[in-house]
């Protein structure tokens, strides 16, 4: 297959190179929409000069430190910005792990689910727990993340020890069809004025769509 060369890239574009169209210009370089956010910039887009500073900064001050009891002024002030806006009332969460990426943290909230899990619900002798998942699911490419998602593309064939070890929901899908945006789900479909529609979760939970969603599942 063709491999797109990546020369840079800033905000939503990279700058792609490529063989001009006249061989006596050599290389020529243009713009390509990111559509997919490389999947990790989707937040900040490309070259963010205010996280380049930082990382340079902590990077510079720092280097490394490892967690295990030890711990530094950015990841507690971190910490605590996140419990803030994600520990709720409620106390959904009291504490904060880090880890060094995706799917190896991917794989340390498998860890806890299935032993907090274990702990409140004891399991009968010779019981396999299963994880929840969608259909068509991708979390990492460690051996736990692999074994939470589908047989594909990504997972299957990989290695020998590969086994799937969910309960697979095929969930909503939103495509444009015939250049109509619609949702799809297993029985029914449904058509969208805008994206903005499509994406207002809390008009969609208070709308008819919800409870065929609900009897979808």
């Amino acid at each position: 297959a063709d491999t797109t060369h990546i020369d840079g890239a800033a905000g939503d574009y990279f700058h792609v190179v490529e063989p001009a169209e006249n061989e006596e210009h050599g290389m020529t370089r243009r713009p390509l929409f990111d559509s997919c956010a490389s999947w990790w910039t989707q937040g900040t887009g490309h070259g963010d000069h205010r996280i380049a500073l930082a990382m340079s900064a902590a990077g510079g001050r720092y280097g490394h430190v490892i967690f295990p009891g030890v711990a530094h002024g950015p990841a507690v002030r971190l910490a605590e910005a996140l419990l803030r806006q994600f520990g709720g009332a409620d106390g959904w969460a009291e504490r904060v792990f880090y880890s060094d990426d995706g799917s190896t943290a991917v794989e340390v909230a498998i860890k806890m689910a299935l032993r907090k899990y274990e702990q409140t619900h004891p399991p009968a002798p010779g019981t396999s727990l299963a994880m929840l998942a969608q259909e068509g699911c991708y979390h990492g490419d460690t051996l736990g993340c692999m074994d939470v998602a589908a047989a594909g593309d990504f997972n299957e064939g990989q290695h020998p020890w590969y086994e799937p070890r969910g309960l697979f929901l095929r969930v909503p899908r939103i495509a444009f069809r015939q250049k109509t945006l619609g949702v799809e789900w297993e029985g029914g479909s449904a058509a969208f004025d805008s994206i903005r529609d499509a994406m207002d979760v809390a008009g969609r939970l208070a709308s008819p769509l919800y409870h065929e969603y609900t009897r979808s599942i």
